[in-house]
């Protein structure tokens, strides 16, 4: 793990990169060559979808996946390209251990002092201090649409702000979910709202005539009105 490197805007992270297999993945109904083998299949769409709903894998996930993608080189790129990519292998979220030791003064703090919730087109986090999670959150940053964006401490409120789009709501529910915020419901209704756009059976992606969507940073597997979508998030939000 430690030449793993985050990097939301990147175009060929290991997110991407799963979900193009599983983009044209029939399950193994049919063998042409393409898509996960039938004993992969099931593994390979559930770590798609997950990262599809913009949640970060768990580092054995990461581990696992980074074993697909080896195992189906042929089909991203040719092991030349894939050696290379694996000298520092990219994610868009980073991958998290669900048991990894986190500060006990940070397991000792209520979760409902920490909430995540939402001004404008901002995610706003609201915790006491702890130096891990500071950490943390300085390390959402990156670049949407050639825009960068960052964490920025608004010392008024004393809180942590973020602003919400398609390559940073990645990181922000995996840091929510790392560590155990109460998350303001606009934000799980706006990931549910894309995953319901997305095809219910991930198999059926690549034969859906677009009209549903997979965005992993700059990569789009499945191109629908993702503006819209965040449009609509973004009003909700500016109505709080």
């Amino acid at each position: 793990m430690q030449n793993w490197r985050v990097d939301a805007a990147h175009s060929d992270t290991a997110e991407a990169l799963i979900c193009r297999v599983a983009g044209v993945c029939n399950g193994a109904a049919t063998w042409d060559g393409a898509g996960f083998s039938k004993f992969d299949a099931h593994f390979g769409h559930s770590v798609a979808q997950r990262a599809q709903s913009g949640r970060a894998w768990t580092v054995k996930q990461a581990e696992a996946a980074l074993k697909l993608l080896r195992k189906y080189q042929g089909q991203l790129g040719g092991k030349a390209f894939m050696d290379a990519w694996f000298v520092n292998p990219v994610f868009a979220a980073q991958p998290w251990a669900p048991d990894a030791p986190v500060s006990a003064d940070a397991v000792a703090k209520p979760v409902a002092l920490r909430k995540l919730l939402s001004r404008d087109a901002l995610a706003v986090f609201r915790f006491g201090y702890d130096a891990e999670l500071v950490a943390a959150i300085k390390a959402l940053r990156g670049e949407h649409r050639g825009r960068k964006f960052w964490a920025a401490w608004d010392a008024a409120n004393r809180e942590w702000t973020v602003p919400v789009n398609e390559t940073s709501i990645a990181g922000i529910m995996a840091l929510a979910e790392r560590f155990q915020f109460e998350v303001e419901p606009r934000f799980t209704d706006y990931v549910a709202r894309v995953q319901a756009k997305t095809a219910p059976d991930a198999m059926m992606l690549a034969l859906n005539g677009q009209q549903h969507v997979g965005v992993m940073g700059d990569s789009i597997v499945i191109n629908v009105g993702d503006v819209a979508i965040l449009a609509e998030f973004e009003s909700e939000l500016a109505g709080a």
